[in-house]
């Protein structure tokens, strides 16, 4: 079975806040970017006692840079968009995600956004999904089924929501409840507003996350006789992208965003973003009723 792992930052145990542990001119990023490695490690360690016979790490977050050197021998990294014809995840039978933040607005979440944190919701076709969601539906057209996740526990709730029975491991939990108000505030409060989180030690983190890892390779074939669709998530064409964006001063004022697409998933999502002012300040839940106006 060939496995492609999806990594990000902001999931990790022991990974605090953005600006000094992401950026590539952060305090702790050096520190930041091995406790990621420390649990890429232990997912491989995991999915190969599990019966992977290839794993594929994606480096994601962008400006991070992992040291190659300290990650596992047996696998093989990439770089590049998983939605591309002949990117990381063609000829991959499973994807799993290491390091995973919730998306934009989620309770008790830790660095909670969907791309930047300048997000408000980004939904398809009406279902609100974050950077995991996007890409599991990506992942589902291709016919790469989802099966392990690790991240806080917010992200462990949205994944159990959106693939129902896939494996995950949490290793840390946010603090901070969602308010009525995250519609309102700027780009930069909403950031330092879910930053409170109580972390797992790194070496329980890495070996909740090894033997759940484990779990879910193994239970794969067995899950996929009982239910063919297990770890797909299909949504039907035509697809509508709506994503509502709060203020990101001094130059970004609030604004709305839909595109429509007849072709694939990833097309739509890899559409250029056109922003349409906001007309009024409304809750997040009526954001979308504007884009019709």
């Amino acid at each position: 079975m060939k496995v492609c792992m999806c990594t990000d930052m902001e999931g990790v145990a022991g990974v605090l806040d953005w600006d000094q542990w992401c950026r590539p001119e952060g305090m702790y990023r050096t520190e930041g970017a091995e406790l990621l490695c420390g649990e890429i490690n232990a997912a491989v360690e995991g999915l190969f006692a599990g019966g992977a016979d290839a794993v594929t790490v994606v480096l994601g977050h962008g400006v991070l840079k992992v040291d190659p050197r300290l990650l596992d021998r047996r696998v093989e990294t990439a770089t590049g968009p998983l939605s591309a014809p002949a990117g990381p995840l063609k000829d991959h039978d499973v994807l799993v995600f290491v390091g995973q933040h919730a998306k934009a607005g989620s309770d008790r979440a830790h660095m909670a956004h969907t791309g930047w944190f300048n997000h408000i919701d980004y939904r398809i076709n009406g279902l609100s999904v974050g950077e995991f969601g996007q890409l599991v539906l990506m992942a589902s057209e291709m016919n790469v089924r989802t099966v392990f996740a690790t991240g806080d526990e917010a992200f462990e709730r949205e994944a159990e929501a959106l693939v129902p029975g896939i494996a995950t491991a949490a290793v840390k939990r946010g603090l901070n409840r969602s308010r009525d108000d995250e519609a309102d505030i700027d780009t930069m409060t909403y950031k330092a507003r879910n930053l409170d989180a109580v972390h797992r030690h790194p070496e329980t983190a890495r070996q909740m996350i090894r033997e759940a890892a484990e779990g879910a390779l193994r239970s794969v074939d067995a899950r996929t006789a009982a239910d063919p669709d297990f770890g797909l998530v299909r949504l039907k064409p035509p697809y509508v992208r709506e994503i509502a964006f709060r203020d990101n001063p001094p130059y970004h004022p609030p604004a709305l965003s839909v595109s429509r697409q007849a072709g694939t998933i990833a097309e739509v999502i890899n559409l250029p973003i056109v922003k349409k002012p906001l007309l009024s300040a409304v809750n997040p839940e009526d954001y979308f009723d504007e884009l019709e106006l």
